[in-house]
C-alpha cells in the first residue's frame, strides 16, 4: 500500500491498537557500545528480525478493524507496519514523532553501566517527546506503531498520569508494551 500523508488535521481517536516494532536481528543488550554506535550510524537503526512477523496474529488484528496503520521512521518500526498494512490491505503513514530517541547520542557510560543505568537513559529520553505525538488527534481506527517507552508516554498521556511519577514504576518501566505481535495477549487499557 501506498504511503499516505498528514495526520495533524484529524479529529479524534476512536480505537488506536499499540504495537511495538517487531524485535532486531540483535538487540542493543547483546552488543557491545562500539558495535552499536556502528551499526547505528550506518543503518539509523537496527535491522529487524523478520522471522517474527511472521508470528503476527492477524485475526485479533482484523477482528479490531483497523483503518490506517502509523509508524515511527526507524527501520523496525518502518518494516513492521508496512508487513502488517500490507498483509491487512491499509495504507501506512510514517509520523517523525513516534521515534523515541537519537541512539548516536547515547553515551557510553550509559551503555555500559548495564540493563537498568540504559533503561533509565531510555526513559529520560522519552520524556523528552512526550508531548511530540498527540494520538487524541488521529481519527478512526489505527494501529500505531513505535517504540516501547514511547508507547507508554502515550498510555501516560491519554490517562492523564504525570509520567514523572512513574519513573521507579517497573510494572510501567518494563510490562506496559502494548499488543503483543504473537498471541495478542498484553496489556490493554480503556479510558473511562
Amino acid at each position: 500500500m501506498a504511503m499516505s500523508q498528514s495526520i495533524t488535521n484529524k479529529s479524534i481517536l476512536n480505537k488506536s491498537i499499540m504495537i511495538r516494532h517487531g524485535s532486531g536481528i540483535k538487540n542493543w543488550d547483546d552488543m557491545d557500545y562500539s558495535e552499536l554506535i556502528r551499526l547505528i550510524r550506518q543503518e539509523k537503526d537496527l535491522e529487524l528480525d523478520l522471522a517474527c512477523l511472521k508470528s503476527i496474529n492477524f485475526d485479533i488484528l482484523r477482528n479490531l478493524e483497523p483503518e490506517l496503520v502509523i509508524c515511527s521512521p526507524m527501520t523496525r518500526t518502518l518494516e513492521t507496519a508496512k508487513f502488517i498494512a500490507k498483509e491487512l490491505g491499509l495504507e501506512y503513514q510514517i509520523d517523525n514523532s513516534l521515534q523515541e530517541i537519537h541512539f548516536e547520542d547515547l553515551p557510553k557510560s550509559k551503555y555500559e553501566n548495564g540493563p537498568k543505568q540504559m533503561i533509565d537513559y531510555l526513559f529520560e529520553k522519552s520524556l523528552l517527546h512526550k508531548n511530540t505525538f498527540d494520538c487524541k488527534k488521529v481519527q478512526g481506527n489505527v494501529i500505531i506503531v513505535t517504540h516501547s517507552f514511547l508507547m507508554r508516554l502515550i498510555y501516560a498521556d491519554l490517562f492523564n498520569v504525570d509520567v514523572s511519577t512513574l519513573k521507579d514504576d517497573l510494572r510501567f518501566k518494563t510490562y506496559l508494551a502494548g499488543f503483543a505481535l504473537g498471541d495478542g495477549k498484553g496489556v490493554f487499557l480503556r479510558k473511562k
